[in-house]
């Protein structure tokens, strides 16, 4: 049995935030930030640094998401309840292409990550 809590990580696919062709962005709804008044947090992914940790983990699913955050170093992005963009990302995420305990599990979400980035690297 797997110990991730992924609460409801959204990952969009490129161009649905910021318009962005090379990257990922995980979005995670922290409900007990900013106070207690909710935040996003955004995690910026790119293709190399995913299958770097793949590799590194030998693509076991506990280890690729409890060490996926050590590959984005300040790479991360807030957006607090009560900002301009706050509510935009709510939407978006509502209806992201991709939330774990909605449409799949860590396995899934992790191979996802997986196609993506070979699929970049490969173009």
């Amino acid at each position: 049995m797997l110990s991730i809590i992924s609460g409801n990580d959204a990952v969009f696919l490129p161009g649905k935030i910021h318009g962005c062709e090379e990257q990922l962005y995980v979005i995670y709804l922290n409900e007990n930030a900013n106070d207690g008044n909710s935040s996003f947090e955004i995690e910026i992914l790119d293709a190399p640094r995913i299958l770097k940790c793949f590799s590194d983990v030998n693509g076991n699913v506990e280890d690729f998401f409890g060490n996926l955050p050590d590959y984005y170093h300040g790479e991360w992005k807030y957006c607090n309840k009560g900002d301009s963009d706050f509510d935009e990302l709510y939407e978006a995420y509502q209806n992201a292409d991709f939330i774990v305990g909605r449409d799949g599990n860590p396995f899934e979400e992790m191979i996802f990550l997986v196609k993506w980035a070979i699929s970049k690297i490969t173009n």
